[in-house]
């Protein structure tokens, strides 16, 4: 019989036969991670108006240099709207009130070290501006769902509207080509705005249905060489995979992120291009297209952050062990994976066991980590986290 546990601060295999325990020790995670003399790389996401939500910038700042935060990644961008002065999609009001989130973030994090890259949502409108929306429903842009209409939500009732309660969150089509203009467009006006790096966010699909527009049934049809009978019931995966659909919709989004790409380091070649990514690289493909262990094995992008934000420590062991498969074989491409403290505004994990997640990351040997995400409540989580000493 055998059981997997932590001990001390060490990741211990703990094989019993017969009556004898034989104890296999696993470096201290403390130890373990970037090559010796090179300094850990920490990453924290946070949204537009900082960590305490009034965007005071300066504060949020001081606290990423406190904590010894090299970069930060700042929501300024989403589908259909900016949080900075755009020429490309509408400025969200909070600009008008508050300024420009992108310029106050840059100014403050330079003054004190700290890298800052520009968190870009792609494909979900559900910030823009109603008239926004209205364009694009009007012609046509949005993402369709099972039953010939452009879905508002994950779900679906059979005569194409949301459930009830849900509120409209439609999202753009990824492969309809004015889509990917304006979101490349946007990578495009980030980089040149005096930021580290631009990340990718939602680049994927939101589901492993859809899009079954007119357009992609079009597409598809070219692909197969013949009309499809039942649209879109032969390509639906919950009634059966189909490969070729699957296909195309993984190198719909792998061809945005190596446009996206090219148009952030056109723009400014020192730039990082980083993407955030579901936790299972060789599920993601079929689940929302979303193949970044291709990515980083052709270096496509300069690292990816995987959303490792579990709170059970046998699940993220699992999850990193996957992650360094791809890792381990894509030279050109960092992984850096993340500790998941915030998710909803209060911290679902205390001090000690964010410490002992992120010990688990150094552990696994990987570069760096990311937390998710700065606000009041994990800001003190963290830092406390950081100040217990390896045992």
């Amino acid at each position: 019989m055998s059981a997997i546990s932590l001990v001390a601060g060490a990741f211990a295999a703990v094989v019993t036969a017969g009556g004898c325990c034989a104890v296999e020790t696993y470096p201290d995670p403390a130890r373990s991670g970037a090559a010796p003399g090179v300094p850990e790389r920490r990453f924290i996401w946070v949204l537009e108006d900082g960590m305490n939500g009034d965007c005071d910038w300066e504060a949020t700042a001081d606290w990423l240099k406190e904590n010894d935060f090299t970069d930060v990644i700042v929501r300024l961008a989403r589908g259909g709207v900016a949080f900075y002065e755009s020429k490309v999609v509408p400025v969200s009001p909070l600009v008008k009130e508050k300024g420009d989130i992108l310029r106050k973030a840059v100014a403050a994090c330079h003054r004190r070290g700290v890298k800052v890259h520009a968190w870009k949502v792609f494909w979900r409108v559900n910030m823009a501006p109603e008239d926004y929306v209205e364009r694009l429903k009007a012609a046509d842009r949005f993402m369709y769902g099972r039953y010939g209409t452009p879905f508002c939500g994950f779900w679906q009732t059979p005569n194409g509207e949301r459930v009830a309660g849900a509120k409209d969150d439609y999202w753009m089509c990824p492969a309809d080509a004015r889509n990917q203009e304006e979101e490349i467009a946007v990578c495009r006006e980030l980089a040149s705005l005096g930021v580290d790096g631009v990340q990718f966010d939602y680049i994927r699909y939101n589901s492993w249905y859809g899009c079954y527009c007119p357009r992609c049934r079009a597409a598809y049809e070219s692909r197969c060489g013949h009309a499809v009978a039942d649209w879109p019931h032969d390509v639906d995966p919950n009634v059966r995979m189909d490969p070729l659909w699957l296909r195309m919709r993984t190198e719909t989004i792998t061809e945005v992120v190596r446009k996206a790409t090219r148009a952030v380091k056109e723009a400014n070649p020192a730039c990082e291009v980083s993407a955030a990514v579901f936790r299972y690289p060789a599920n993601e493909p079929v689940y929302v297209a979303q193949d970044w262990g291709a990515w980083c094995r052709e270096g496509i992008v300069d690292f990816v952050c995987p959303m490792t934000y579990t709170t059970d420590l046998e699940a993220l062991r699992d999850q990193l062990v996957q992650q360094m498969r791809v890792a381990s074989v894509s030279p050109r491409t960092k992984v850096y994976p993340s500790v998941g403290v915030d998710r909803t505004g209060k911290p679902q994990m205390d001090a000690a066991k964010t410490r002992e997640h992120a010990d688990l990351v150094r552990w696994a040997g990987f570069p760096g980590l990311c937390y998710y995400r700065l606000t009041t409540p994990s800001g003190k989580v963290i830092n406390e986290s950081i100040k217990i000493k390896s045992k």
